[in-house]
């Protein structure tokens, strides 16, 4: 991202400076602080997806090793318990995260939309030509990166629920010496009914969820090149 914003800058200097004898002015000097603070904030933007990102992994792994432990030793009573802990856990490190994952995933559609909107705008503005549809590429990288990032990190928040949403039907096919047994039955309908999974501010993240997202952003894409196209 740091070397996409240099080019990009570096691009804006030349392009200034080529009518002016190679003269250097402040807003060169303003250009490249630019660049400082770009980097900065998005070493922040990156830590804040990777933190958030192994954290769902070490959820992932977690519900990983409760489905092994019931799988070699099938003690049902002791299931219900440890369940209690872990979805405990799943709620407080989804508290812990709500604000930043909201905050991010909003970040990140905002900048997907602008950066297909200032796209074509270049496009048609400047009829085309190459030089300027290659800064403006440049320059709205680090956006889609963003973006990508969040889907990333989305993705495997859903999954995480999904994972949750499976598990009882793994712990009803586990063997049993009693032809009906009414402790697997209670454990398999209280992991149903603790509707458990990643909660952001008390909603859990699901696949539906994140295709309803991907269907509002083709939404407003299309009604941007709908307008675009009205306008032009």
């Amino acid at each position: 991202l740091v070397v996409v914003e240099i080019a990009t800058q570096a691009l804006f200097i030349l392009d200034g400076s080529s009518g002016e004898h190679g003269a250097f002015h402040s807003g060169h000097v303003i250009n490249w602080l630019c660049v400082v603070s770009f980097a900065i904030c998005s070493s922040l933007v990156v830590v804040v997806a990777y933190t958030q990102c192994h954290l769902l992994a070490a959820l992932d792994k977690s519900l990983d090793c409760w489905c092994f432990n019931i799988a070699s030793d099938p003690d049902f009573d002791l299931g219900v318990l440890t369940w209690n802990r872990l979805q405990a856990l799943l709620k407080c490190v989804g508290r812990s995260l709500a604000s930043s994952f909201i905050a991010m995933q909003v970040l990140g559609a905002v900048g997907f939309v602008y950066s297909l909107a200032s796209g074509i705008m270049v496009c048609f503005q400047f009829d085309f030509a190459g030089d300027k549809i290659l800064r403006e590429a440049l320059s709205s990288l680090p956006l889609l990166f963003l973006f990508a990032l969040n889907m990333t990190v989305c993705t495997t928040g859903a999954s995480l629920t999904e994972k949750c949403r499976s598990i009882p039907a793994l712990v009803n096919q586990l063997p049993s010496d009693i032809c009906i047994d009414t402790n697997r039955q209670y454990l398999v309908n209280f992991l149903k009914d603790s509707a458990a999974g990643f909660c952001v501010k008390d909603i859990r993240l699901t696949r539906e969820m994140l295709a309803k997202q991907f269907i509002i952003i083709g939404g407003v894409i299309s009604g941007l090149f709908a307008a675009l196209s009205r306008a032009i």
